[in-house]
């Protein structure tokens, strides 16, 4: 196995360098329903700072015609 980055972890890693003061894993995608995991609440995540954010674009995929899928929160703003 390789690393391409200066850290070993690949998709275990959480980095700040995208929004200074925020860490977040670069890898991490399609977490809908985050917010009904009893897991965050069991092991009180939240005095270790963590919070997450739903936003209303969950996924999304641009192909090369300029089409493009994207999978909203809510499914009427979708429409």
């Amino acid at each position: 196995m390789l690393e391409r980055n200066p850290r070993i972890g690949g998709g275990c890693t959480t980095e700040a360098t995208v929004f200074p003061g925020f860490r977040l894993n670069l890898h991490a995608n399609f977490y809908m329903g985050m917010s009904h995991c009893p897991l965050i609440e069991d092991l009180e995540l939240y005095r270790y700072g963590f919070s997450y954010i739903e936003p209303p674009v969950q996924q999304a995929a641009v192909f090369r015609d300029g089409t493009a899928i994207v999978i909203y929160k809510d499914l009427v703003q979708g429409s």
